[in-house]
């Protein structure tokens, strides 16, 4: 009897342990999964939040300037962040319609890509990360240009002062901006917004 009382408590005790176990390599992975999703959104948000100010720019030379295509820097006061890179520097965005659609976003096609060295090793992986980089792919589609409120479409109204005219910031152009974060394990996050540029000439 007592042979059998301890086999069945052990029997019953390996269960358990096997139970906990499963549980806690379950949790472990949840974990995990949470860790590295929270990393890619990080990085596709630190992505999206330096574009606007270069797209201004870009908007207002009506072009990228030479050496962006290899992340170095343009003119004095055009602001190109060392972490973005253009693909392809002759892609006007001013122009309607221009950039990629939905459809580009599954050929892997982009505009810009981010890439920060996290661990400073003096590299970082393309689109499948170290832990300890930081990498986005961008994607800029022009919606077309609307008029501010209260502004005029006539030249000379342009002369009385900013905002008044349609060629000295009376007029926007909206820009959809999708920001694709990458981290281990393949994992991936997709954030978007609309931009909004006044175009100051």
């Amino acid at each position: 009897m007592v042979l059998v009382t301890a086999l069945i408590l052990l029997a019953v005790l390996t269960l358990i342990a096997v139970v906990a176990m499963r549980t806690t390599t379950l949790d472990l992975r949840m974990t995990t999964n949470g860790m590295l999703n929270a990393r890619a959104f990080e990085g596709s948000e630190g992505a999206r939040v330096l574009v606007p100010d270069p797209l201004d720019d870009h908007i207002f030379y009506r072009g990228w300037p030479a050496g962006t295509a290899v992340g170095t820097p343009g003119p004095d006061d055009f602001d190109m962040p060392t972490e973005l890179v253009i693909i392809d520097p002759s892609n006007n965005l001013y122009e309607e319609d221009e950039g990629l659609d939905m459809a580009d976003y599954a050929d892997g096609r982009r505009d810009m890509t981010y890439r920060a060295d996290g661990d400073a090793s003096g590299t970082v992986s393309d689109r499948s990360p170290t832990p300890e980089d930081i990498s986005a792919d961008l994607y800029i589609t022009n919606l077309g240009s609307i008029q501010a409120p209260g502004s005029a479409t006539s030249m000379v109204s342009g002369y009385e002062g900013f905002g008044k005219g349609a060629a000295a910031g009376g007029s926007y152009i909206l820009f959809d901006l999708r920001s694709r974060g990458h981290a281990a394990n393949r994992t991936e996050a997709l954030t978007g917004t609309d931009v909004r540029i006044v175009v100051r000439n």
